[in-house]
């Protein structure tokens, strides 16, 4: 567990000063407001929230795996290729809303959602 003590945190409520956070594999365990340091803590300055990243590449893995490969046919074009995306692109959502192809590939999510950097 680590522990920190920030002299400004932007926070939910805004920005606080003097505040005290304990982590634990990077996830914040403990937020205390208007707290005193304690020898254990690394001080820091400031600490904001991480971006958020909001895009991915499962929809592009997605359709590498339907378009990567030539027909027999050589019919292959911009407008086969596009056909093939917007067939994905159909199919991509379940009936209630939620994301299909997330559901193909969630780790990646998992991952940097631990990281907090994951908006989807």
């Amino acid at each position: 567990m680590n522990s920190y003590f920030l002299k400004s945190a932007l926070l939910p409520q805004g920005w606080c000063h003097d505040v005290r956070v304990t982590t634990e594999l990077g996830v914040f365990k403990t937020i205390e407001l208007d707290s005193k340091p304690q020898s254990s803590d690394q001080a820091l300055n400031v600490l904001i929230p991480a971006m958020p990243n909001a895009h991915s590449h499962v929809f592009q893995r997605a359709m590498a795996g339907l378009s990567e490969y030539k027909s027999d046919l050589n019919a292959d074009s911009f407008w086969s290729w596009r056909d093939l995306m917007y067939q994905l692109a159909s199919f991509a959502w379940y009936a209630d809303g939620a994301p299909a192809i997330w559901r193909t590939s969630p780790l990646p999510y998992i991952l940097r959602r631990i990281a907090g950097s994951v908006g989807k």
